[in-house]
């Protein structure tokens, strides 16, 4: 810019600057983030002339104020210089805040103005992360200090129910639930883990109105529906249960323990096609489980069907070739199927892995009594004998008191198959079995005829007699 030689632009700006000076002399102290403006001495002359600020329509373009952009006033920075021979400004601006400065205020801000809410809430999230993560007993802690700073948060009431549920705190667990329903009843979650709780307080009826109240705001909860049924089937209410287990397992179709609940339900409504394709469908769901193939197999013998159990017990057994339930139930399924050495091979087993038990040896036992039977059907005495000797002595290492009436059983049998003289043999070599001695007596007459000695007995001992002799000669009359 050309020197001011100009006498009139002379005088126009030194009347510009001088009523600029006096403005500014006349300002209060500025406000906070507003510029400051201050005066500085008048420079020492320079040998080269400064060039002046360009004046536009009369007004210092540099010092005109804020230009005004679409985000907003533009900031000033630096200094303006108008001469040598005149005041310097120096417009001196805000600095803007460092990122880290501005955290570190906001932080500290949050701690001074924190409330017991929002205390309550950081620490009802804490117990939150403890539960996800199974550590009960700091997730109880943290929902306790959560509750005496806001003892009206519905969802920390729940919280501490859950953790006391799996701390096996059932009534405090109930006591916290209801509070937490009480305070926000449109909490579903909580009205299910209400109703857990009370299932496993046997207060069945109660766990279906907590069932139906989360139904009223989630109609499709899954967890709810299969509560409900649960606890309809506690309450024998079975076509109930079975409509709660298909529209709870709609939303949960992977929940292999419930689906073998709505099995045990279907059974008790005669639907036992519907329940076997439930214990199909949960061996799918978890194939590698051993104890979902024993489950199917043992079904399909209930039904009569023990040929197609075979293949899913021989599935168990190759997934764990030392579960004695599965060889136990593979012999009575052989035992169906008329294999008796095979099934006492199964039993046999069962007790290797599992001595002394009880189950194994009553069915050890009968299967050598069956063998005893066969073998007498096919004339085969001597086996017949040997058979009989293993079947007692397996028998009577059992505490059934009912084995005494089997031995009696199956000697009658073998009597009515005509092996009369072989059971008195039998008879004879047996101690300590009192139902014995009216087949005994039934046996004497048949072969002496000896009426005497039976009416002779004592009346309930000649009505077993008669019955016997009845049952094995049908055409003998009956003794008075």
């Amino acid at each position: 810019m050309s020197e001011l030689s100009d006498p009139i632009k002379k005088s126009r700006f030194s009347t510009f600057w001088n009523r600029l000076v006096q403005l500014v002399a006349s300002d209060d102290a500025p406000a906070a983030n507003e510029p400051v403006v201050e005066l500085l001495p008048p420079p020492v002359a320079q040998a080269e002339p400064v060039a002046p600020v360009p004046v536009v329509g009369g007004v210092a373009a540099a010092v005109a104020g804020p230009k005004v952009t679409p985000s907003g006033p533009l900031n000033l920075s630096g200094t303006v210089t108008a001469s040598a021979a005149l005041h310097t400004l120096v417009v001196k601006l805000p600095q803007p805040e460092k990122p880290a400065e501005k955290k570190s205020r906001k932080r500290e801000s949050g701690k001074l103005s924190a409330t017991p809410h929002m205390q309550a809430e950081s620490w009802g999230e804490h117990a939150l992360a403890y539960l996800n993560g199974k550590q009960y007993e700091k997730a109880l802690d943290c929902a306790e200090q959560a509750l005496r700073m806001d003892a009206e948060n519905s969802s920390v009431w729940h919280y501490r129910g859950a953790a006391l549920i799996e701390l096996q705190r059932v009534p405090e667990a109930a006591q916290s639930l209801q509070r937490a329903v009480t305070l926000r009843p449109q909490n579903a979650e909580a009205w299910v883990s209400f109703a857990r709780v009370l299932c496993q307080l046997e207060l069945y009826q109660q766990a279906v109105q907590c069932c139906a109240s989360a139904l009223n705001y989630l109609p499709q909860h899954g967890e709810a529906l299969l509560y409900q049924a649960r606890a309809y089937a506690s309450l024998r209410q079975y076509p109930a249960a079975c409509a709660s287990f298909e529209r709870g397992l709609k939303q949960r179709p992977n929940d292999a323990e419930a689906w073998c609940e709505y099995g045990e339900s279907l059974c008790q409504v005669n639907q036992a096609e519907a329940a076997l394709e439930c214990y199909e469908r949960v061996a799918q769901i978890h194939p590698t489980a051993p104890e979902n193939w024993l489950r199917l197999s043992n079904f399909l013998t209930y039904l009569g069907r023990p040929a197609e159990a075979m293949a899913g017990y021989h599935t168990a057994l190759d997934l764990a070739p030392h579960y004695p339930e599965v060889w136990f139930n593979r012999g009575l399924a052989l035992a169906a199927l008329g294999r008796q050495e095979d099934a006492a091979k199964s039993y046999q087993r069962t007790l290797e892995l599992r001595p002394n038990d009880i189950p194994a040896t009553y069915q050890m036992a009968l299967t050598f009594m069956q063998r005893f039977l066969e073998s007498l059907e096919q004339g085969r005495v001597f086996n017949a004998k040997e058979h009989w000797q293993h079947g007692v002595q397996w028998g009577r290492q059992t505490p059934l008191p009912e084995w005494y009436e089997f031995e009696a059983q199956y000697l009658q049998m073998a009597a009515a198959l005509g092996h009369q003289r072989l059971v008195k043999v039998l008879i004879g070599r047996l101690e300590g079995n009192p139902l014995l001695a009216p087949l005994d007596c039934a046996l004497d007459f048949l072969q002496n005829h000896d009426q005497e000695k039976v009416t002779s007995m004592p009346t309930h001992i000649r009505q077993q007699v008669n019955a016997i002799i009845q049952w094995l000669n049908p055409l003998e009359p009956v003794l008075s």
